[in-house]
């Protein structure tokens, strides 16, 4: 049997460097693509709450609902004060 010589690193490197050249590219556009989609993310985050702050408040909802019971409260008494004369 012989013995098969050994690669130095420097030669390890040389005869693989198209594939290490592949994979640190391929990191660098995974990386790329990672960091544009949070941005994307990000920039629809920012949008939902600028729609949601155009909203009316909880107090204008609630404000709102207490008049029309108010409403119909006194459409209640009316109605009553009608029946009863």
């Amino acid at each position: 049997m012989t013995a098969k010589k050994q690669k130095t690193v420097s030669q390890f490197l040389k005869d693989h460097l198209w594939s290490i050249i592949m994979g640190l590219l391929t990191a660098a556009g995974a990386f790329i693509w990672l960091k544009a989609d949070v941005i994307s993310l990000k920039y629809r985050i920012d949008a939902c709450e600028e729609v949601q702050a155009s909203y009316p408040s909880q107090d204008w909802f609630e404000l709102k609902f207490d008049t029309i019971d108010n409403k119909f409260v006194e459409l209640e008494k009316k109605i009553d004060d009608y029946i009863l004369n």
